[in-house]
């Protein structure tokens, strides 16, 4: 399935993107979309690198 996350720069929004990926959604996260320094969700997805550590 098609997903658009809001707010994927975001600690929610980034762990809720990261959970549809893994399940085998394509998602599509809006902040990257806009052109946002912070979105490293989707770059993480293509790269295939995990979260940083908190």
């Amino acid at each position: 399935m098609r997903i658009l996350v809001t707010g994927g720069a975001g600690y929610i929004g980034s762990v809720i993107a990261e959970e549809l990926v893994a399940r085998g959604h394509d998602v599509a996260d809006l902040a990257e979309i806009l052109g946002s320094a912070f979105s490293w969700v989707l770059a993480r997805r293509r790269e295939g690198g995990a979260r940083p550590a908190a």
